[in-house]
């Protein structure tokens, strides 16, 4: 471990800032790149483009637009997390308490919320 291990902090710090920077860029390309084909198919129904049952894309080529961008979009998320993670750390908490799994709140048995009536 370095001496100064706060200092390297900064360094990983700034580093992942400039990761989510890019990893955002490449979500945003992505997006484009699939509005791009689907403005290229402009006029194709719907059902044509994705399976009525299952929502997924017919075309393998939006299929794998589709896939880049969820993709791209769940790294720029990771990126966040990381920048999240090493400023808890930079201000003292331990990384183990960052990572340890949290409780799940299972909502399954709670009552449901009354519809609004519009008068």
């Amino acid at each position: 471990m370095p001496e100064d291990f706060t200092e390297d902090l900064g360094a990983q710090y700034r580093a992942a800032k400039e990761a989510v920077t890019e990893h955002v860029r490449r979500w945003a390309e992505a997006g484009i790149a699939k509005h791009r084909w689907l403005k290229k198919h402009r006029g194709v129904p719907a059902h044509k483009l994705y399976d009525p049952k299952t929502g997924e894309p017919v075309d393998p080529e939006l299929a794998a637009l589709e896939a880049a961008e969820r993709q791209a979009h769940a790294d720029s998320e990771w990126c966040r997390a990381l920048v999240v993670a090493i400023g808890e750390q930079i201000k003292g908490q331990p990384f183990e308490e960052l990572v340890k799994p949290r409780p799940v709140v299972d909502l399954s048995d709670a009552v449901p919320a009354k519809p609004v009536e519009v008068v």
